[in-house]
């Protein structure tokens, strides 16, 4: 407060400055505050958790960003142009993601000290496949816990299973967007003894007679879509490995001709004796069994509705627990 009583801005405490930059983003408080006084600029350099999207290579050097590089801990790259970014500026990053990565930015991923500290990291499609052993060499260090501190994970392309694979044991979470074989996923399961919530969005595999393989007593929720449905002993290999399974989401695409559900509800309750949720989205030309029948074919049945479209059945769940 000056000598007329009038309250200044650098009058007031460090606390109301924060609360006030909260509101800001990093560029505009470069361009307002940066070099304002040397108590504001300490400030500026106390804030944590900031978050930052690159969408252009131009936002890439902007000074403003490097200004605040070591204070980010949220970073998106979303433009499939930026890659003269070097991720090692962000040493404090916990969360990653990249929609389109490069070979350059996979490499620093693999070599940074400070980027093996990531908790969630999330690469999109690789473009550039010219130098594939980046990728597999990227994977094999995911999945050997080079994040040794990785708790969610995200990967478009799908990786290939390698015998120098360790374990992963931190990785709590993982969504693969690209094909997954039934080896892919035994692999996955090996390789994440602690794995509790897996997403694949496009299995995929004629085998229905898994590989040697040991049960997983952590994975809790499964969510799958499955682009070639041949019987439900594609479900039953799938689920011999995850007994205590809770919460199971299945999608098929495209349309098959049928599905046995009494066939299906025996291998619930055989693989699965603790689940407690079962979602489906289906579309099947043949549907011979009454609906109040399905329902009580199995306890999760219940929330199992039909609906006919198109001379096809759409076969699904509704958002109402029953259970």
């Amino acid at each position: 407060m000056n000598d007329n009583g009038v309250t200044r801005f650098e009058d007031l405490p460090n606390e109301i400055f924060r609360n006030i930059f909260d509101y800001l983003t990093i560029r505009d408080l470069y361009r307002t505050f940066v070099g304002l006084n040397i108590r504001v600029d300490t400030v500026l350099r106390s804030i944590d958790h900031v978050s930052l999207t690159l969408w252009s290579s131009e936002s890439a050097n902007d000074p403003a960003i490097m200004f605040f590089a070591s204070q980010l801990n949220r970073l998106m790259v979303v433009n499939d142009g930026i890659e003269t970014i070097d991720l090692t500026h962000f040493s404090n990053v916990r969360s990653l993601k990249l929609k389109y990565p490069s070979n350059k930015q996979m490499s620093q991923l693999l070599q940074s000290e400070q980027l093996s500290y990531l908790e969630y990291l999330s690469l999109g499609f690789v473009r550039d496949l010219s130098e594939s052993s980046i990728t597999d060499k990227l994977h094999r260090h995911l999945f050997s816990n080079g994040f040794s501190f990785l708790y969610t994970c995200t990967l478009v392309n799908t990786p290939n299973p390698a015998p120098n694979w360790s374990i992963s044991p931190n990785l709590r979470s993982l969504t693969l967007l690209g094909p997954v074989t039934l080896s892919i996923y035994n692999a996955i399961l090996d390789s994440c003894p602690n794995l509790v919530r897996l997403i694949l969005h496009a299995f995929i595999d004629k085998s229905i007679v898994p590989p040697t393989f040991s049960s997983h007593h952590f994975l809790r929720n499964l969510s799958i879509q499955i682009t070639k449905w041949s019987t439900n002993k594609m479900i039953d290999s799938l689920l011999m490995q995850v007994p205590k399974l809770q919460r199971l989401h299945v999608k098929m695409l495209p349309p098959v001709a049928s599905i046995d559900f009494s066939q299906l509800a025996s291998i619930l309750s055989e693989r699965t004796p603790r689940l407690c949720r079962f979602d489906c989205d289906m579309m099947i030309y043949k549907y011979t069994i009454d609906t109040d029948i399905v329902h009580h074919l199995h306890p999760c049945f219940m929330r199992i509705q039909c609906n006919s479209e198109y001379g096809r059945f759409h076969i699904f769940t509704d958002n109402n627990d029953k259970l």
